[in-house]
């Protein structure tokens, strides 16, 4: 694996410096898992990835496409497929073919603290969650009432426990915070004190639920420091309009078509009329064996 040049990661630190003394950058890296959390049958638009040691996580946004972390699906034979497992653990899973994936177009791990992780991955067949797809925030009033420092979130993946060799493959989730949002807004930074990702859990979901109890998509597992330590996390929206192009999966309301009815800033959006609170989190750098590549189907 290798570090983020000294470069990149000081344009990310340059957002928020008062956080630069935090950061080793010649600590080791690690993936991301699920820690400090429980088991769960809910969630069952959570799918089990077959990527890497540890394997990924990703979730269903659609009947046949789901979303996960671009550098889940960077070092995969693009003409042999992958293979998708529905199901709360290795004894009950179903087996869900994907046929065709993308990974975003400026996915890269050397850009100005903008890593664009997010991929999709088309099924041959899908199915219907019991509880409905995962609908990512994709309006202002939306954006503005989630995306902010203090936001409850639930994070939900298919990685260990912790930094031994456990082994993952089995769906857990653990509840969080968002601590701040980082890379002009389009990821966050959540979790910590034990509780927070692990190895498998790249490319899994952020839930977050708003006033009237609807349950939104707010981010997907990208990197972090270590197993329960803060992650960072990928927001959908701004992929949005690249994955309709894609797939032709629109998942933006009517007066967002364009992809700008939200202009993203470092805490909060700019159509907000509040605060958004304390813009603190600690930024994880993690060093990621991947090269730039695009790929079409």
């Amino acid at each position: 694996m290798t570090l983020l040049s000294s470069y990149a990661a000081a344009r990310i630190l340059a957002c928020i410096p008062e956080l630069a003394a935090d950061v080793d950058l010649r600590a080791p890296a690690k993936p991301q898992r699920i820690a400090g959390g429980e088991t769960t049958g809910a969630f069952d638009e959570t799918v089990r990835v077959a990527s890497g040691l540890d394997g990924c996580t990703g979730v269903m946004v659609s009947s046949d496409i789901l979303l996960t972390a671009g550098h889940c699906l960077d070092e995969l034979d693009f003409d042999s497929g992958v293979a998708v497992y529905r199901g709360p653990d290795p004894t009950s899973s179903t087996i869900l073919q994907g046929i065709r994936w993308g990974i975003h177009p400026e996915f890269c791990t050397d850009c100005d603290g903008i890593f664009n992780d997010i991929g999709y991955i088309e099924l041959v067949s899908g199915f219907e969650p019991t509880d409905g797809f995962a609908v990512p925030v994709a309006s202002a009033p939306e954006w503005n009432q989630l995306m902010r420092a203090g936001t409850d979130v639930t994070l939900v993946g298919y990685g260990r426990t912790n930094n031994a060799a456990d082994e993952s493959g089995t769906r857990r989730q653990v509840d969080a915070r968002i601590e701040g949002l980082i890379a002009a807004g389009a990821e966050f930074t959540a979790g910590g004190d034990g509780q927070g990702g692990c190895s498998g859990d790249s490319g899994g979901p952020a839930f977050a639920t708003l006033p009237d109890g609807v349950r939104r998509l707010v981010g997907l597992t990208s990197r972090g420091y270590g197993c329960g330590e803060r992650g960072i996390y990928t927001a959908p929206y701004p992929a949005l309009c690249w994955l309709r192009d894609e797939t032709s999966l629109d998942l933006l309301p009517p007066e967002c078509s364009a992809c700008d009815c939200i202009q993203l800033e470092e805490d909060g959006c700019s159509c907000s009329s509040e605060g958004a609170g304390d813009s603190r989190g600690q930024l994880l750098i993690l060093g990621l064996a991947v090269v730039l590549r695009r790929r079409r189907p």
